[in-house]
């Protein structure tokens, strides 16, 4: 299965939104913040596909108008297909009582949920940007720079996140 270049495009924006949305969150409650990235990937892929469905189109009818906007659900559902591994993680986080990153006295840091979900969501966006590189028709040279800057400003979320706990 080959992936279209805008189905790549909406999985880097999903995984950059479930890394945005884990980042900020206060940390746990791994099932509340499954819930905020799921309703707030959802809503902005309804509103996606609802506000190109308006600006593109002109019906007749209730079935043609909405057809049309069941097509652009499913253009756009690979973002909330994305922030599924977020997902996954945080559900487990819950069912196996996995704690989330904490700061000891000394000053060094356990390892939780967050920091794993973050650092496989920058894996992620490494991944789907050499994809798309590769895809666009890159050189080999340019794709793993456009990996690169994909994960760096992954790895800057994460950084930002690490800074302000």
């Amino acid at each position: 299965m080959q992936l279209s270049e805008n189905t790549l495009k909406k999985l880097i924006k999903g995984t950059f939104l479930a890394t945005l949305l884990l980042a900020a969150q206060e940390g746990g409650r791994p099932l509340h913040e499954a819930a905020w990235i799921l309703v707030a990937a959802t809503l902005t892929t309804v509103v996606d596909a609802y506000a190109t469905h308006l600006s593109n189109r002109s019906y007749g009818d209730l079935r043609a108008y909405a057809h049309s906007l069941w097509v652009g659900l499913m253009e756009d559902s690979p973002r909330t297909l994305a922030t599924f591994p977020t997902l996954i993680i945080l559900v487990l986080a819950a069912i196996f009582h996995w704690h989330h990153d904490h700061w000891n006295p000394d000053g060094s840091v356990e390892v939780g949920y967050e920091t794993v979900a973050l650092n496989i969501n920058v894996v992620l966006l490494f991944s789907y940007a050499m994809l798309a590189a590769r895809r666009s028709g890159s050189t080999l040279r340019g794709t793993i720079l456009f990996g690169l800057m994909n994960a760096v400003l992954g790895w800057l979320i994460v950084t930002v996140e690490l800074g302000l706990d």
